[in-house]
């Protein structure tokens, strides 16, 4: 019973809450999977109704409340790292994590359940296109934020935010029967800032020792040639 509830709070997790952000960040060997979802926290001062809802959301989230340390795991052997914690608000922050190789994220839930079209592949030409379209059936709470990251650079996207090379798209009730998120990695990496840096200073450092030099040489001819005219 335990473990068919567990199964069940994978897929609510995606979505359960105010705020919740799929997380994905895409390198060349390795996809890594992220979930924070909030199970936000309700007042006594509340209709039957909503205690009624309260206690269900209760009931889905009590077996990792109550066992912080139960490791959620799959039919295939994924075994997600999770943590819980509360906020200042006393909302449950849950936070689910696995690293897959490359061929591996095919066999998570959210690429296979949730989008009516998902596509994610290395191409012959180095490229890494991902498409994840159609209607998204996982959203059940206000929205979920897709986050998409990789130190590849980025040929073409269609996200509603960037934020560095962080491309973000927002589902929610307004676009959930028509998701379109597309992203186009190029297989040359972003350039480090720290890199392009230490190859300025070092050109400098060049070109002060060769300045260095030449002053050197310039005061060396100019003295031999005194001595000449002596």
């Amino acid at each position: 019973m335990k473990r068919k509830i567990i199964t069940l709070i994978i897929l609510l997790l995606l979505v359960t809450g105010c705020t919740t952000d799929y997380n994905l960040t895409i390198e060349d060997d390795y996809i890594t999977e992220n979930i924070v979802a909030t199970v936000p926290y309700t007042s006594n001062n509340q209709s039957l109704k909503e205690k009624k809802a309260k206690i269900e959301a209760d009931n889905q989230i009590l077996p990792f409340l109550n066992n912080p340390q139960y490791v959620f795991e799959e039919k295939d052997g994924i075994t997600y790292n999770k943590t819980i914690e509360k906020d200042n608000n006393n909302n449950y922050i849950v936070n689910l994590y696995y690293k897959y190789s490359f061929n591996d994220y095919l066999k998570s839930k959210a690429y296979n359940r949730c989008f009516q079209e998902s596509y994610i592949n290395k191409e012959k030409n180095g490229t890494i296109p991902v498409v994840l379209k159609g209607k998204f059936y996982c959203l059940y709470g206000d929205k979920i934020n897709v986050n998409i990251t990789s130190s590849r650079k980025v040929l073409g996207n269609n996200a509603d935010q960037v934020n560095g090379n962080t491309y973000t798209w927002i589902i929610d009730s307004n676009n959930k029967d028509n998701t379109d998120i597309q992203i186009l990695f190029s297989k040359e990496k972003i350039s480090n800032p720290s890199n392009i840096v230490s190859l300025i200073l070092v050109g400098i450092l060049i070109i002060i020792i060769i300045i260095d030099i030449n002053i050197v040489r310039n005061k060396r001819n100019q003295t031999r040639k005194k001595r000449r005219d002596y």
